[in-house]
Protein backbone atom coordinates (compact mmCIF):
# COMPACT_ATOMS: atom_id res chain seq x y z
CA UNK A 1 0.00 0.00 0.00
CA UNK A 2 1.42 3.65 -0.59
CA UNK A 3 2.18 5.90 1.99
CA UNK A 4 -0.10 8.79 1.11
CA UNK A 5 -3.36 5.91 0.61
CA UNK A 6 -2.61 4.75 4.26
CA UNK A 7 -2.25 7.98 5.70
CA UNK A 8 -5.41 8.93 4.47
CA UNK A 9 -7.46 5.96 5.92
CA UNK A 10 -5.28 6.75 9.18
CA UNK A 11 -6.86 9.77 9.30
CA UNK A 12 -10.57 8.83 8.77
CA UNK A 13 -10.23 6.00 11.39
CA UNK A 14 -8.87 8.72 13.81
CA UNK A 15 -12.20 10.95 13.09
CA UNK A 16 -14.09 8.10 12.97
CA UNK A 17 -12.98 7.15 16.56
CA UNK A 18 -13.27 10.69 17.95
CA UNK A 19 -16.50 10.40 17.19
CA UNK A 20 -17.69 7.52 18.83
CA UNK A 21 -16.49 8.43 21.75
CA UNK A 22 -17.56 12.39 21.78
CA UNK A 23 -14.73 13.74 21.14
CA UNK A 24 -15.61 15.16 17.65
CA UNK A 25 -19.43 16.71 19.18
CA UNK A 26 -17.28 18.15 21.97
CA UNK A 27 -15.32 20.10 19.61
CA UNK A 28 -17.59 20.94 17.68
CA UNK A 29 -20.24 22.42 20.87
CA UNK A 30 -19.97 26.13 21.60
CA UNK A 31 -17.39 27.97 24.24
CA UNK A 32 -18.46 27.01 27.39
CA UNK A 33 -18.92 30.94 28.02
CA UNK A 34 -21.34 31.10 24.89
CA UNK A 35 -24.91 31.38 25.16
CA UNK A 36 -26.70 28.06 27.24
CA UNK A 37 -27.94 25.62 24.55
CA UNK A 38 -31.66 25.46 25.29
CA UNK A 39 -33.69 22.67 26.71
CA UNK A 40 -36.73 20.96 25.91
CA UNK A 41 -39.87 22.00 27.92
CA UNK A 42 -41.11 18.65 29.71
CA UNK A 43 -45.27 19.42 30.93
CA UNK A 44 -44.78 19.01 34.54
CA UNK A 45 -48.43 16.75 35.04
CA UNK A 46 -47.89 13.77 33.93
CA UNK A 47 -49.13 12.32 30.81
CA UNK A 48 -52.58 10.97 31.96
CA UNK A 49 -55.37 13.16 31.96
CA UNK A 50 -57.27 14.80 35.13
CA UNK A 51 -60.67 14.20 35.91
CA UNK A 52 -61.61 18.10 35.39
CA UNK A 53 -60.07 17.21 31.76
CA UNK A 54 -61.45 16.32 28.60
CA UNK A 55 -62.28 12.14 28.18
CA UNK A 56 -60.77 11.52 24.81
CA UNK A 57 -63.01 10.14 22.07
CA UNK A 58 -62.76 6.12 22.30
CA UNK A 59 -61.63 3.42 19.70
CA UNK A 60 -64.03 2.40 17.30
CA UNK A 61 -64.06 -2.03 17.16
CA UNK A 62 -65.19 -3.45 14.18
CA UNK A 63 -64.50 -7.41 13.17
CA UNK A 64 -62.11 -7.82 15.45
CA UNK A 65 -59.84 -4.52 14.36
CA UNK A 66 -59.42 -1.49 16.58
CA UNK A 67 -59.96 1.50 14.37
CA UNK A 68 -58.37 4.74 16.10
CA UNK A 69 -60.92 7.65 16.78
CA UNK A 70 -60.19 10.81 14.90
CA UNK A 71 -57.59 12.89 16.91
CA UNK A 72 -56.35 10.07 18.83
CA UNK A 73 -53.06 8.46 18.19
CA UNK A 74 -52.56 4.46 18.63
CA UNK A 75 -50.43 4.03 21.88
CA UNK A 76 -47.18 2.69 21.35
CA UNK A 77 -44.32 2.99 18.18
CA UNK A 78 -45.62 3.40 15.25
CA UNK A 79 -44.11 2.12 12.17
CA UNK A 80 -41.49 4.12 10.73
CA UNK A 81 -41.94 6.94 13.23
CA UNK A 82 -38.60 7.93 14.64
CA UNK A 83 -37.70 6.83 18.64
CA UNK A 84 -38.14 9.59 21.06
CA UNK A 85 -34.56 10.20 22.99
CA UNK A 86 -34.86 9.27 26.93
CA UNK A 87 -35.89 12.21 28.58
CA UNK A 88 -32.35 13.47 30.61
CA UNK A 89 -31.93 12.98 34.55
CA UNK A 90 -33.87 15.76 36.25
CA UNK A 91 -34.31 15.50 39.55
CA UNK A 92 -36.40 18.15 39.81
CA UNK A 93 -38.39 16.95 37.68
CA UNK A 94 -41.74 15.34 38.96
CA UNK A 95 -41.92 11.46 38.88
CA UNK A 96 -44.08 9.96 36.82
CA UNK A 97 -45.54 6.31 37.14
CA UNK A 98 -45.92 4.64 34.04
CA UNK A 99 -49.32 4.98 32.29
CA UNK A 100 -50.65 2.03 32.20
CA UNK A 101 -50.09 0.81 35.22
CA UNK A 102 -53.05 -0.12 37.78
CA UNK A 103 -53.89 2.72 40.06
CA UNK A 104 -51.90 5.02 37.30
CA UNK A 105 -54.57 7.24 36.22
CA UNK A 106 -55.59 8.42 40.34
CA UNK A 107 -54.85 11.74 39.65
CA UNK A 108 -52.65 14.30 41.63
CA UNK A 109 -53.47 14.54 45.37
CA UNK A 110 -54.01 18.16 45.79
CA UNK A 111 -55.59 19.82 49.44
CA UNK A 112 -55.68 23.45 50.10
CA UNK A 113 -53.54 25.03 51.93
CA UNK A 114 -53.75 24.74 56.04
CA UNK A 115 -55.10 28.49 56.50
CA UNK A 116 -57.58 30.04 58.29
CA UNK A 117 -59.62 31.37 54.84
CA UNK A 118 -59.40 27.87 53.65
CA UNK A 119 -60.20 26.26 56.71
CA UNK A 120 -64.08 24.87 55.25
CA UNK A 121 -62.98 23.93 51.84
CA UNK A 122 -59.42 21.80 52.70
CA UNK A 123 -61.80 20.03 55.16
CA UNK A 124 -64.41 19.43 53.26
CA UNK A 125 -61.96 18.04 50.45
CA UNK A 126 -59.71 15.78 52.85
CA UNK A 127 -63.36 14.22 53.88
CA UNK A 128 -64.02 13.49 50.23
CA UNK A 129 -60.09 11.91 49.74
CA UNK A 130 -60.44 10.05 52.98
CA UNK A 131 -63.94 8.80 53.66
CA UNK A 132 -64.59 7.39 57.20
CA UNK A 133 -64.75 3.77 56.62
CA UNK A 134 -68.32 2.10 57.63
CA UNK A 135 -67.85 -0.60 60.52
CA UNK A 136 -68.08 -4.29 60.08
CA UNK A 137 -71.41 -6.14 60.23
CA UNK A 138 -72.00 -8.79 62.55
CA UNK A 139 -70.71 -12.59 61.33
CA UNK A 140 -72.15 -15.73 61.85
CA UNK A 141 -68.49 -17.23 62.07
CA UNK A 142 -67.18 -14.91 64.73
CA UNK A 143 -70.29 -14.31 66.83
CA UNK A 144 -71.91 -17.80 66.28
CA UNK A 145 -75.62 -18.18 64.97
CA UNK A 146 -78.84 -18.05 67.26
CA UNK A 147 -79.70 -21.40 68.75
CA UNK A 148 -76.80 -23.22 66.72
CA UNK A 149 -75.73 -26.25 68.62
CA UNK A 150 -71.85 -27.23 68.76
CA UNK A 151 -70.30 -29.99 67.28
CA UNK A 152 -67.62 -32.20 68.61
CA UNK A 153 -64.80 -33.78 66.43
CA UNK A 154 -66.39 -36.98 67.71
CA UNK A 155 -69.39 -36.26 66.38
CA UNK A 156 -68.26 -35.64 63.08
CA UNK A 157 -66.37 -39.02 63.15
CA UNK A 158 -69.00 -41.37 64.17
CA UNK A 159 -71.26 -39.82 61.48
CA UNK A 160 -68.93 -40.44 58.81
CA UNK A 161 -68.19 -43.76 59.80
CA UNK A 162 -71.88 -44.73 59.21
CA UNK A 163 -72.16 -42.72 55.92
CA UNK A 164 -68.92 -42.91 54.48
CA UNK A 165 -68.82 -44.48 50.79
CA UNK A 166 -65.14 -45.77 51.47
CA UNK A 167 -65.96 -47.54 54.50
CA UNK A 168 -69.27 -49.21 53.08
CA UNK A 169 -67.34 -50.79 50.20
CA UNK A 170 -64.12 -51.75 52.44
CA UNK A 171 -67.16 -53.79 54.57
CA UNK A 172 -68.22 -55.24 51.31
CA UNK A 173 -64.74 -56.37 50.22
CA UNK A 174 -64.43 -57.97 53.66
CA UNK A 175 -67.00 -60.12 52.88
CA UNK A 176 -66.33 -60.44 49.01
CA UNK A 177 -63.34 -61.99 50.62
CA UNK A 178 -64.78 -63.99 53.65
CA UNK A 179 -67.05 -65.62 51.11
CA UNK A 180 -64.37 -66.46 48.46
CA UNK A 181 -62.57 -68.27 51.42
CA UNK A 182 -65.75 -69.74 52.13
CA UNK A 183 -66.33 -71.40 48.98
CA UNK A 184 -62.64 -72.73 48.14
CA UNK A 185 -63.07 -75.33 50.48
CA UNK A 186 -65.85 -76.86 49.87
CA UNK A 187 -65.86 -80.53 48.28
CA UNK A 188 -66.96 -81.31 45.02
CA UNK A 189 -70.59 -82.39 44.34
CA UNK A 190 -70.98 -85.49 42.51
CA UNK A 191 -72.94 -86.35 39.56
CA UNK A 192 -75.88 -88.43 39.34
CA UNK A 193 -77.83 -89.25 36.24
CA UNK A 194 -79.32 -91.86 33.43
CA UNK A 195 -77.71 -94.45 31.91
CA UNK A 196 -79.42 -97.18 29.08
CA UNK A 197 -77.40 -99.86 27.00
CA UNK A 198 -78.44 -102.36 24.30
CA UNK A 199 -81.91 -100.37 23.83
CA UNK A 200 -83.92 -101.72 21.21
CA UNK A 201 -81.21 -104.24 20.18
CA UNK A 202 -83.95 -106.66 18.45
CA UNK A 203 -86.56 -106.13 20.54
CA UNK A 204 -88.29 -103.61 22.81
CA UNK A 205 -85.77 -104.44 25.92
CA UNK A 206 -82.51 -103.39 26.91
CA UNK A 207 -80.39 -102.54 29.82
CA UNK A 208 -81.49 -99.47 32.17
CA UNK A 209 -80.36 -97.88 35.44
CA UNK A 210 -77.95 -95.07 36.61
CA UNK A 211 -75.04 -94.05 37.63
CA UNK A 212 -72.96 -92.04 39.97
CA UNK A 213 -69.57 -90.66 40.37
CA UNK A 214 -67.62 -88.46 42.80
CA UNK A 215 -63.77 -87.13 42.63
CA UNK A 216 -62.23 -87.55 45.60
CA UNK A 217 -59.84 -84.93 46.77
CA UNK A 218 -56.53 -86.24 47.87
CA UNK A 219 -53.76 -84.35 49.63
CA UNK A 220 -55.46 -82.00 51.64
CA UNK A 221 -55.73 -79.93 48.35
CA UNK A 222 -59.08 -78.07 50.00
CA UNK A 223 -57.44 -77.49 53.37
CA UNK A 224 -54.51 -75.86 51.87
CA UNK A 225 -56.33 -73.57 48.64
CA UNK A 226 -58.51 -72.35 51.64
CA UNK A 227 -55.63 -71.36 53.67
CA UNK A 228 -54.00 -69.51 50.80
CA UNK A 229 -57.47 -67.44 50.25
CA UNK A 230 -57.68 -67.18 53.86
CA UNK A 231 -54.97 -64.46 53.60
CA UNK A 232 -57.05 -62.10 51.05
CA UNK A 233 -59.78 -62.10 54.00
CA UNK A 234 -56.93 -61.14 56.23
CA UNK A 235 -56.11 -58.42 53.78
CA UNK A 236 -59.64 -56.94 52.93
CA UNK A 237 -59.68 -56.90 56.64
CA UNK A 238 -56.68 -54.73 57.38
CA UNK A 239 -57.97 -52.43 53.95
CA UNK A 240 -60.85 -51.75 55.68
CA UNK A 241 -58.85 -50.96 58.91
CA UNK A 242 -56.62 -47.92 56.54
CA UNK A 243 -59.68 -46.82 55.67
CA UNK A 244 -61.39 -46.22 58.87
CA UNK A 245 -57.83 -44.51 59.96
CA UNK A 246 -57.74 -42.58 56.53
CA UNK A 247 -61.42 -41.61 56.70
CA UNK A 248 -60.39 -40.46 60.70
CA UNK A 249 -57.43 -38.43 59.40
CA UNK A 250 -59.41 -36.48 57.16
CA UNK A 251 -62.08 -35.51 59.16
CA UNK A 252 -59.76 -34.13 61.98
CA UNK A 253 -57.57 -32.23 59.36
CA UNK A 254 -60.84 -30.80 57.39
CA UNK A 255 -62.17 -30.27 60.96
CA UNK A 256 -59.07 -28.03 62.13
CA UNK A 257 -59.18 -26.31 58.76
CA UNK A 258 -62.47 -25.06 59.63
CA UNK A 259 -60.79 -24.28 63.13
CA UNK A 260 -58.44 -22.29 61.70
CA UNK A 261 -60.09 -20.20 58.44
CA UNK A 262 -62.25 -19.39 61.68
CA UNK A 263 -59.54 -17.96 63.10
CA UNK A 264 -58.74 -16.32 60.07
CA UNK A 265 -62.00 -14.54 60.37
CA UNK A 266 -61.36 -13.10 63.62
CA UNK A 267 -58.15 -12.18 63.34
CA UNK A 268 -59.02 -10.65 59.98
CA UNK A 269 -61.69 -8.78 61.76
CA UNK A 270 -59.75 -7.72 64.49
CA UNK A 271 -56.94 -6.50 61.82
CA UNK A 272 -59.82 -4.47 60.03
CA UNK A 273 -60.54 -2.42 62.88
CA UNK A 274 -57.00 -1.85 63.97
CA UNK A 275 -56.06 -0.35 60.66
CA UNK A 276 -59.44 1.75 60.17
CA UNK A 277 -58.42 3.20 64.07
CA UNK A 278 -54.85 3.46 62.49
CA UNK A 279 -56.18 5.42 59.41
CA UNK A 280 -58.86 7.74 61.28
CA UNK A 281 -55.83 8.59 63.85
CA UNK A 282 -53.99 9.59 60.84
CA UNK A 283 -56.88 12.12 58.86
CA UNK A 284 -57.24 13.54 61.93
CA UNK A 285 -53.64 14.60 62.02
CA UNK A 286 -54.08 15.40 58.55
CA UNK A 287 -57.44 17.44 59.41
CA UNK A 288 -55.25 19.15 62.17
CA UNK A 289 -52.19 20.01 59.69
CA UNK A 290 -49.54 18.05 61.65
CA UNK A 291 -49.27 15.05 58.96
CA UNK A 292 -49.30 15.22 54.91
CA UNK A 293 -52.27 14.17 53.12
CA UNK A 294 -50.44 11.46 51.39
CA UNK A 295 -49.60 9.32 54.87
CA UNK A 296 -53.34 9.18 55.27
CA UNK A 297 -53.07 7.73 51.80
CA UNK A 298 -50.84 5.19 52.67
CA UNK A 299 -52.80 3.50 55.59
CA UNK A 300 -55.79 4.20 53.63
CA UNK A 301 -53.92 1.54 51.61
CA UNK A 302 -53.73 -0.67 54.44
CA UNK A 303 -57.09 -0.83 55.02
CA UNK A 304 -57.71 -2.35 51.89
CA UNK A 305 -55.31 -4.58 52.14
CA UNK A 306 -56.84 -5.89 55.68
CA UNK A 307 -60.39 -6.25 53.24
CA UNK A 308 -58.82 -8.45 51.24
CA UNK A 309 -57.48 -10.94 53.59
CA UNK A 310 -60.63 -11.08 55.68
CA UNK A 311 -62.54 -11.92 52.08
CA UNK A 312 -59.95 -14.40 51.08
CA UNK A 313 -60.46 -15.50 54.96
CA UNK A 314 -64.31 -15.90 54.57
CA UNK A 315 -63.82 -17.60 51.48
CA UNK A 316 -61.04 -19.97 53.05
CA UNK A 317 -63.45 -20.53 55.75
CA UNK A 318 -66.77 -21.94 53.40
CA UNK A 319 -64.52 -23.75 51.05
CA UNK A 320 -63.41 -25.39 54.38
CA UNK A 321 -66.73 -26.52 55.64
CA UNK A 322 -67.59 -27.71 52.00
CA UNK A 323 -64.85 -29.91 51.97
CA UNK A 324 -65.67 -31.08 55.66
CA UNK A 325 -69.17 -31.80 54.78
CA UNK A 326 -68.16 -33.79 51.80
CA UNK A 327 -65.31 -35.99 53.60
CA UNK A 328 -68.54 -36.77 56.08
CA UNK A 329 -70.62 -37.14 53.11
CA UNK A 330 -73.00 -34.54 53.78
CA UNK A 331 -72.65 -31.96 51.61
CA UNK A 332 -76.00 -30.39 52.13
CA UNK A 333 -74.82 -29.55 56.03
CA UNK A 334 -74.74 -25.88 56.13
CA UNK A 335 -72.38 -24.33 58.35
CA UNK A 336 -72.35 -24.61 62.26
CA UNK A 337 -70.14 -24.14 64.80
CA UNK A 338 -67.73 -26.48 65.85
CA UNK A 339 -66.28 -27.41 69.38
CA UNK A 340 -62.09 -26.79 69.76
CA UNK A 341 -59.76 -24.37 69.47
CA UNK A 342 -57.24 -23.90 66.28
CA UNK A 343 -53.96 -22.60 68.76
CA UNK A 344 -54.40 -25.71 71.08
CA UNK A 345 -51.00 -26.39 72.28
CA UNK A 346 -49.45 -29.75 71.45
CA UNK A 347 -47.13 -31.93 72.78
CA UNK A 348 -43.89 -33.47 71.51
CA UNK A 349 -43.76 -37.04 70.40
CA UNK A 350 -40.91 -39.25 70.63
CA UNK A 351 -39.89 -40.59 66.99
CA UNK A 352 -38.75 -44.13 68.22
CA UNK A 353 -42.19 -44.57 69.88
CA UNK A 354 -43.29 -43.68 66.50
CA UNK A 355 -41.34 -45.76 64.77
CA UNK A 356 -41.97 -49.03 66.95
CA UNK A 357 -45.87 -48.67 66.90
CA UNK A 358 -45.86 -48.36 63.07
CA UNK A 359 -43.92 -51.36 62.42
CA UNK A 360 -45.61 -53.59 64.77
CA UNK A 361 -49.03 -52.37 63.59
CA UNK A 362 -48.83 -50.51 60.73
CA UNK A 363 -51.74 -52.35 57.79
CA UNK A 364 -49.37 -52.07 54.97
CA UNK A 365 -47.13 -54.13 56.90
CA UNK A 366 -49.37 -56.52 58.13
CA UNK A 367 -50.67 -56.81 54.31
CA UNK A 368 -47.11 -57.60 53.44
CA UNK A 369 -46.63 -60.30 55.73
CA UNK A 370 -49.43 -61.63 55.14
CA UNK A 371 -48.24 -61.99 51.59
CA UNK A 372 -45.27 -63.17 52.35
CA UNK A 373 -47.38 -65.90 54.26
CA UNK A 374 -49.95 -66.49 51.43
CA UNK A 375 -47.08 -66.82 49.26
CA UNK A 376 -45.62 -69.82 50.83
CA UNK A 377 -48.84 -71.67 51.33
CA UNK A 378 -49.30 -71.03 47.39
CA UNK A 379 -46.39 -72.55 47.24
CA UNK A 380 -47.43 -76.04 48.89
CA UNK A 381 -50.45 -76.35 46.84
CA UNK A 382 -48.70 -76.06 44.08
CA UNK A 383 -46.27 -78.82 44.79
CA UNK A 384 -49.04 -81.07 46.17
CA UNK A 385 -51.35 -80.00 42.59
CA UNK A 386 -49.55 -83.10 40.43
CA UNK A 387 -51.02 -85.26 43.23
CA UNK A 388 -53.51 -87.34 40.94
CA UNK A 389 -57.72 -86.82 42.44
CA UNK A 390 -58.88 -90.32 42.57
CA UNK A 391 -62.14 -90.41 40.22
CA UNK A 392 -64.50 -93.17 39.93
CA UNK A 393 -67.75 -94.10 39.34
CA UNK A 394 -70.50 -96.29 39.91
CA UNK A 395 -73.44 -97.61 37.93
CA UNK A 396 -76.78 -99.91 38.26
CA UNK A 397 -78.55 -101.54 35.47
CA UNK A 398 -81.62 -103.77 34.67
CA UNK A 399 -81.64 -106.12 31.96
CA UNK A 400 -85.15 -106.19 30.62
CA UNK A 401 -84.86 -109.13 28.15
CA UNK A 402 -83.08 -111.56 30.28
CA UNK A 403 -84.16 -110.34 33.89
CA UNK A 404 -81.40 -109.64 35.80
CA UNK A 405 -79.72 -106.73 37.86
CA UNK A 406 -76.02 -105.82 36.87
CA UNK A 407 -73.85 -103.38 38.99
CA UNK A 408 -70.47 -101.62 37.64
CA UNK A 409 -67.92 -99.70 38.83
CA UNK A 410 -65.15 -97.53 37.31
CA UNK A 411 -61.85 -96.16 39.78
CA UNK A 412 -58.95 -94.20 37.84
CA UNK A 413 -56.45 -91.12 38.45
CA UNK A 414 -55.22 -89.08 35.76
CA UNK A 415 -50.83 -90.32 35.83
CA UNK A 416 -48.56 -86.97 35.90
CA UNK A 417 -46.52 -88.45 33.44
CA UNK A 418 -45.75 -85.11 31.42
CA UNK A 419 -47.48 -82.14 33.36
CA UNK A 420 -45.80 -82.13 36.53
CA UNK A 421 -46.69 -78.56 37.55
CA UNK A 422 -42.91 -77.55 36.81
CA UNK A 423 -44.53 -74.28 35.84
CA UNK A 424 -46.92 -73.35 38.29
CA UNK A 425 -43.83 -74.68 40.95
CA UNK A 426 -41.75 -72.12 39.51
CA UNK A 427 -43.88 -69.04 39.25
CA UNK A 428 -44.96 -69.81 42.82
CA UNK A 429 -41.09 -70.17 44.14
CA UNK A 430 -40.44 -66.52 42.22
CA UNK A 431 -43.44 -65.12 44.49
CA UNK A 432 -42.16 -66.12 47.62
CA UNK A 433 -38.96 -64.52 47.10
CA UNK A 434 -40.67 -61.02 45.50
CA UNK A 435 -43.04 -61.24 48.80
CA UNK A 436 -40.27 -61.74 50.76
CA UNK A 437 -38.95 -58.09 49.89
CA UNK A 438 -42.25 -56.66 50.35
CA UNK A 439 -42.20 -56.27 53.87
CA UNK A 440 -38.75 -54.63 54.02
CA UNK A 441 -39.68 -52.12 50.74
CA UNK A 442 -43.22 -51.20 52.36
CA UNK A 443 -41.35 -50.37 55.85
CA UNK A 444 -38.84 -48.10 54.30
CA UNK A 445 -41.57 -46.92 52.07
CA UNK A 446 -43.35 -45.73 55.56
CA UNK A 447 -40.49 -44.89 57.30
CA UNK A 448 -40.09 -42.29 55.02
CA UNK A 449 -43.60 -40.93 54.77
CA UNK A 450 -43.15 -41.08 58.74
CA UNK A 451 -39.73 -38.58 58.73
CA UNK A 452 -41.52 -36.10 56.88
CA UNK A 453 -44.84 -35.97 58.44
CA UNK A 454 -42.65 -35.88 61.98
CA UNK A 455 -40.72 -33.00 60.88
CA UNK A 456 -43.16 -31.22 59.38
CA UNK A 457 -45.29 -31.57 62.77
CA UNK A 458 -42.00 -30.35 64.87
CA UNK A 459 -41.77 -27.25 62.77
CA UNK A 460 -45.13 -26.39 62.74
CA UNK A 461 -44.94 -27.23 66.64
CA UNK A 462 -42.32 -25.04 67.44
CA UNK A 463 -42.89 -21.76 64.66
CA UNK A 464 -46.29 -21.63 66.57
CA UNK A 465 -44.64 -21.73 69.88
CA UNK A 466 -42.12 -19.06 68.50
CA UNK A 467 -44.70 -16.81 67.17
CA UNK A 468 -46.77 -16.80 70.10
CA UNK A 469 -43.54 -16.04 72.82
CA UNK A 470 -41.49 -14.06 70.42
CA UNK A 471 -41.90 -12.97 67.32
CA UNK A 472 -46.05 -11.67 67.38
CA UNK A 473 -45.67 -9.80 70.84
CA UNK A 474 -42.58 -8.21 69.84
CA UNK A 475 -43.93 -7.21 66.43
CA UNK A 476 -47.08 -5.47 68.54
CA UNK A 477 -44.45 -3.69 71.27
CA UNK A 478 -42.93 -2.42 68.12
CA UNK A 479 -45.68 -0.73 66.63
CA UNK A 480 -46.81 0.97 69.92
CA UNK A 481 -43.08 2.03 69.86
CA UNK A 482 -43.23 3.56 66.95
CA UNK A 483 -46.82 4.99 66.99
CA UNK A 484 -46.36 6.78 70.09
CA UNK A 485 -43.07 8.30 69.63
CA UNK A 486 -44.50 9.29 66.00
CA UNK A 487 -47.03 11.13 68.16
CA UNK A 488 -44.55 12.88 70.29
CA UNK A 489 -41.42 13.33 68.20
CA UNK A 490 -42.75 13.41 64.82
CA UNK A 491 -39.94 15.04 63.46
CA UNK A 492 -37.79 12.09 64.42
CA UNK A 493 -40.09 9.07 63.53
CA UNK A 494 -41.17 8.90 59.48
CA UNK A 495 -44.59 7.89 59.00
CA UNK A 496 -43.33 4.98 57.01
CA UNK A 497 -41.92 3.45 60.06
CA UNK A 498 -45.52 3.40 61.03
CA UNK A 499 -46.62 1.56 57.49
CA UNK A 500 -43.51 -0.97 57.76
CA UNK A 501 -44.37 -1.54 61.53
CA UNK A 502 -48.35 -2.37 60.94
CA UNK A 503 -47.54 -4.16 57.30
CA UNK A 504 -44.65 -6.21 59.39
CA UNK A 505 -47.57 -7.10 62.07
CA UNK A 506 -50.24 -8.33 59.26
CA UNK A 507 -47.63 -10.51 57.15
CA UNK A 508 -46.29 -12.16 60.68
CA UNK A 509 -50.23 -12.53 61.68
CA UNK A 510 -50.80 -13.54 58.06
CA UNK A 511 -47.31 -16.70 58.16
CA UNK A 512 -48.86 -17.46 61.78
CA UNK A 513 -52.73 -18.57 60.64
CA UNK A 514 -50.05 -20.55 57.87
CA UNK A 515 -48.25 -22.08 60.03
CA UNK A 516 -51.48 -23.13 62.24
CA UNK A 517 -53.23 -25.06 59.32
CA UNK A 518 -49.62 -26.57 58.62
CA UNK A 519 -49.77 -27.74 62.05
CA UNK A 520 -52.94 -29.50 62.19
CA UNK A 521 -52.59 -30.96 58.55
CA UNK A 522 -49.42 -32.52 59.94
CA UNK A 523 -50.88 -33.74 62.93
CA UNK A 524 -53.92 -35.53 60.66
CA UNK A 525 -50.82 -36.71 58.56
CA UNK A 526 -48.67 -38.38 61.54
CA UNK A 527 -51.97 -39.82 63.03
CA UNK A 528 -52.76 -41.26 59.69
CA UNK A 529 -48.90 -42.69 59.20
CA UNK A 530 -49.00 -44.46 62.59
CA UNK A 531 -52.30 -45.25 62.28
CA UNK A 532 -54.26 -44.18 65.31
CA UNK A 533 -57.79 -42.35 65.55
CA UNK A 534 -57.03 -39.90 67.67
CA UNK A 535 -53.22 -38.66 68.35
CA UNK A 536 -53.30 -38.70 71.89
CA UNK A 537 -52.86 -42.36 71.85
CA UNK A 538 -49.16 -41.77 70.39
CA UNK A 539 -48.56 -40.48 73.87
CA UNK A 540 -49.45 -43.76 75.57
CA UNK A 541 -45.79 -45.35 76.65
CA UNK A 542 -44.39 -48.29 75.16
CA UNK A 543 -43.03 -51.66 76.26
CA UNK A 544 -39.67 -50.81 74.90
CA UNK A 545 -37.74 -48.02 76.77
CA UNK A 546 -37.36 -44.62 74.66
CA UNK A 547 -33.64 -43.48 74.34
CA UNK A 548 -32.97 -40.04 76.59
CA UNK A 549 -29.94 -38.82 73.88
CA UNK A 550 -32.32 -37.06 71.98
CA UNK A 551 -32.41 -33.20 72.33
CA UNK A 552 -35.02 -30.75 71.67
CA UNK A 553 -34.35 -28.80 68.68
CA UNK A 554 -34.08 -25.25 69.63
CA UNK A 555 -32.76 -21.70 67.27
CA UNK A 556 -30.53 -21.64 70.32
CA UNK A 557 -28.94 -24.99 70.59
CA UNK A 558 -28.90 -26.58 73.55
CA UNK A 559 -27.45 -29.89 74.42
CA UNK A 560 -29.44 -33.89 75.20
CA UNK A 561 -32.71 -33.00 77.53
CA UNK A 562 -34.31 -36.22 78.69
CA UNK A 563 -37.48 -36.82 79.40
Amino acid sequence: MKPERFERRLARRAVWGLWVTGGLPGCLAPALDGPPIPRPEYPYRPAFESPQSPKAPRAQVDGGAVTPASGAQPAGPQPGAPLQPPRPADPTRPLEVPRGLPGAETPELVVPPDKPETKTERLKVIDALFPELPPLSRDPVVDGLPGARVVTLEEMLDYARKNSPEIAQATADVEDARGRWVQVGLYPNPTMGFQGDQIADGGPFGQFGGFFNQTIVTAGKLKIARSVVYFDYLNARARLRRAEVELARRVRTEFYAVLVAAESVRVGRLLVGFTDEVYRRQVALVKGGTAAPFEASALLALTGQAELTLVQARNRHASAWRQLAATINAPEMPPTPLAGQADEALPRFHYEALRERLVATHTDLVAARNMATQAERSLVHERVRPIPDIQNQWYFQDDTFIKSFQFGAQIGVQVPLFNKNQGGIMSAKAQVARAGWEVPRVQNTLLQQLADAYERYENARQQIALYRTQILPNLVTAFRGVYQRYQVEPDKVNYNDIVTAQQNLSVQLAAYLQALRLQWQAVGDLAGVVQVIDPKELLQELNTPIPDTWPEPTSRGGGPQKK
